[in-house]
């Protein structure tokens, strides 16, 4: 498995998890609105870097979908499908939700008594462990916030562990065999909101080509 494909294992996890906290029903026209900060501060692959780079990236969210865009394309879940929608500068790929990464029960949430106010909001600390696969090993850093009502991790059970909604996580990623590899990534949460789901936005772009699995 590489970098590239266990960061994207461990993203698909924490939308999950971020899927998972909304502890009401929404309707089909109500959904969550959140604005992120992404930051890429190391990215080294033996001696290749990757300059730091941000972006922002909204994203629009209900019971069983969600949509991130970003500056070079957009990416649909549709859990109630099982399928993932890639939309980027090369065209659109179809792949199931069900790709290689990690799965509840094999990581797990551990409570710290940290506590920090980020943004708008009065964070928890807690850290989120991981098996090392291949000898790649992956640290995450969580702060989640109670701040924002409505929000319960009750349906994944090691997700129930972290309170409220996430508002900061930190991703380290490093080989422990074979090639030197290092990866940083940060995730800020800007704004999040209930509201109504523009017309169309989480419905499946049209003309998207069935992925083949790496």
């Amino acid at each position: 498995m590489s970098l590239k494909q266990l960061q994207g294992g461990i993203r698909l996890l924490l939308t999950g998890m971020l899927l998972s906290s909304l502890s009401v029903s929404l309707s089909a026209e109500t959904g969550w609105f959140l604005k992120v900060r992404e930051s890429q501060e190391i990215w080294a692959e033996g001696r290749q870097v990757v300059p730091a780079k941000e972006e922002i990236h909204t994203i629009w969210q209900t019971s069983q979908r969600v949509r991130r865009d970003k500056k070079d394309g957009s990416v649909l879940l549709c859990l109630d499908k099982g399928l993932k929608y890639v939309n980027g500068p090369f065209g659109c790929r179809i792949s199931s939700t069900a790709d290689p990464g990690p799965v509840p029960g094999s990581w797990s949430v551990e409570e710290t008594t940290d506590q920090q106010r980020i943004g708008q909001w009065n964070c928890q600390r807690y850290l989120v462990h991981y098996p090392t696969q291949q000898g790649v090993e992956t640290i995450h850093e969580v702060w989640a916030t109670a701040d924002i009502p409505e929000y319960s991790n009750g349906l994944i059970p090691e997700a129930a562990k972290i309170k409220g909604a996430l508002v900061r996580t930190v991703m380290t990623i490093r080989s422990t065999q074979g090639p030197p590899r290092v990866a940083m990534m940060k995730s800020e949460l800007l704004e999040a909101r209930q509201d109504g789901v523009p017309q169309g936005m989480l419905e499946p772009p049209s003309g998207c080509e069935t992925a083949e699995r790496e």
